[in-house]
């Protein structure tokens, strides 16, 4: 079963730009898939790449603003930082960037909101998959004025990252997400659902599939001789990825 390359989750309190930073440089030829939360999450700028010249797509979004999910199927790489940078709107978000293995394509998508008090949250299921090689990453948000609160992701599968929660001075509100992903071996509808500690005046969840395969190129390095060329390690490769 693939995982994860590398992932990375943050906030930002009262502010217009979230940045999320890697450990490494994300590899060429992998997917970026990042979710954002906050007061005005669906109508933010897609995040932008330190480098690379990476354009993200919009994959989902929740209504009334609470979240959206975007993505690159194939990075040029080489980068770590990744900014969302919402000019003009200083509310503060919570963030969680994956990358991960090659993906071919977005498949399907889901999303529900909910503006009635629950402690509850949930994406409603997603049509069935087209591909049983696909992964998931879904993202729950939550948002109250005067108190925060912490949220926890569904379990059977998932791995979730950690609950963020940002504050918006101006209003007292408070924002609070959880994301997470999952590889599957089967297809079949996926939901994102989840509790929070303490109950929201309002709730949304998303989530999004995408089906996994791409091709990475291998350089190899090596010299012209007598004989033709001769590779520093190994023959030429060329690498198909899929599951």
């Amino acid at each position: 079963m693939p995982s994860a390359v590398q992932v990375v989750s943050g906030k930002v309190n009262s502010s217009s730009t979230l940045t999320l930073t890697f450990t490494n440089d994300i590899t060429p030829g992998n997917a970026l898939v990042v979710c954002v939360a906050g007061p005005n999450g669906a109508g933010v700028p897609a995040p932008s790449p330190a480098s690379g010249g990476d354009t993200f797509l919009q994959a989902v979004a929740i209504t009334q603003g609470t979240g959206s999910i975007w993505y690159v199927l194939s990075s040029g790489g080489g980068y770590q930082t990744i900014t969302i940078d919402d000019v003009g709107n200083s509310y503060g978000m919570d963030g969680w960037a994956y990358e991960m293995p090659p993906a071919a394509a977005l498949d399907q998508v889901a999303y529900d909101f909910n503006n009635s008090a629950a402690s509850t949250f949930t994406s409603s299921a997603t049509p069935t998959t087209t591909s049983p090689a696909e992964f998931a990453v879904g993202m729950g948000v939550g948002s109250n004025s005067g108190t925060s609160t912490t949220a926890s992701g569904p379990g059977s599968g998932w791995t979730n990252l950690t609950s963020e929660n940002e504050f918006y001075a101006g209003a007292s509100h408070y924002g609070v997400g959880i994301s997470g992903y999952q590889f599957l071996s089967a297809t079949g509808t996926v939901t994102y659902s989840g509790t929070f500690a303490s109950s929201r005046a309002i709730q949304g969840a998303c989530v999004a599939t995408f089906s996994l395969g791409g091709t990475i190129g291998v350089r190899v390095n090596g010299s012209f001789g007598t004989n033709g060329f001769v590779p520093t390690f190994g023959p030429e490769l060329g690498l198909q990825y899929g599951f």
